[in-house]
């Protein structure tokens, strides 16, 4: 009698262990076993938009010229951009400026700026287009692509006492890579037009 009560307990414990382990253990893929591919979107188009953000803080610094603010620019920039990213500047008026390489784009950015002193570039009115994320069966994005377009104002402030301000349009091509996480691969600023005001006080 003993051992069929037990029988019956070890076969009770198993069946509850079935049916709760579901409910207190956690699931990464989320309920029913199913990814949700709507919640990785998202997270993926907040870190897509995010690298225009870093972007123009490091830009910000490359245009200062004292202390280790260069060096602090470069590194932001290669934290946004691929090793081999492409850059490249159009729209009617604007120089002809390119480059291949986050490093290299940081140099003509810094030999740009310096002279023109502190600037202060404004970002907004961002979006992402053409997502592609790429997602195993665990929830882990491992590949990607995308399209992100950004608007820009950036003032700088110029030595003669005048403020001369750039408005355009950032358009990159972003992509997803392993073990990095999102970068931008392609940038070209597209100018839209430029403006020079006298400074009303310092």
């Amino acid at each position: 009698m003993k051992n069929v009560q037990g029988i019956i307990a070890a076969i009770v414990l198993v069946v509850l262990g079935a049916v709760l382990a579901p409910i207190f253990m956690p699931n990464k893929a989320g309920s029913n076993g199913v990814c949700p591919r709507g919640l990785v979107e998202a997270a993926a188009r907040q870190e897509i938009e995010y690298l225009q953000r870093g972007y123009a803080k490091a830009t910000d610094l490359l245009g200062i010229t004292e202390g280790d603010s260069f060096n602090q620019g470069r590194d932001l920039y290669r934290a946004v951009f691929t090793p081999d990213a492409q850059f490249s500047v159009s729209g009617e008026g604007a120089p002809e400026m390119n480059a291949v390489g986050p490093d290299a784009w940081a140099d003509i950015v810094a030999q740009t700026l310096g002279p023109m002193g502190p600037t202060q570039h404004l970002t907004g009115t961002q979006r992402v287009s053409d997502l592609d994320v790429q997602i195993s069966s665990d929830c882990d994005v491992t590949g990607g692509s995308a399209g992100l377009e950004t608007y820009v104002q950036a003032w700088h402030d110029m030595p003669n006492g005048q403020i001369w301000m750039f408005m355009g349009t950032y358009v990159d091509d972003v992509v997803y890579v392993p073990g990095t996480g999102w970068r931008i691969s392609k940038m070209d600023l597209v100018r839209t037009t430029t403006e020079t005001r006298n400074k009303l006080s310092d």
